[in-house]
């Protein structure tokens, strides 16, 4: 009976470790479908309205109430994803999309790789 509680500790030694980095690699794939969808979203407003011009436009998943604007974040996303690294993460916090004067797409903050370490373009 000793041996078989023996083992069992040691088995959940080992997999304790991994269940938690599961998790964060659950985080880390999790935000970058949210950037990716952020992304496609800006994109296809770009596509139906062409670039907006000027100073651009930015998404921060305030409430746009101007109803004659085509460029309102709400007509191509149901809601605002959260973001699901920790504010104290290098990429943690709100997201903002940045759709410049010629219609070029910025999501911040990034996509991480498999370490949760910075993507850069």
């Amino acid at each position: 009976m000793i041996v078989v509680i023996a083992i069992l500790g040691i088995l959940a030694a080992l997999a304790v470790p991994r269940l938690v980095g599961t998790q964060q690699t659950a985080r880390y794939r999790a935000h970058n479908a949210n950037v990716a969808t952020l992304k496609s979203a800006a994109n296809i407003a770009v596509a139906e309205h062409g670039a907006p011009g000027g100073d651009g436009i930015e998404w921060d998943g305030a409430t746009q109430n101007e109803d004659d604007d085509p460029y309102l974040w709400e007509d191509y996303l149901d809601g605002w994803p959260e973001n699901p690294l920790s504010d104290d993460h290098e990429n943690g916090g709100p997201y903002t999309v940045e759709i410049n004067g010629d219609g070029e797409v910025t999501v911040e903050p990034g996509p991480v790789d498999e370490d949760g370490e910075p993507v850069t373009p």
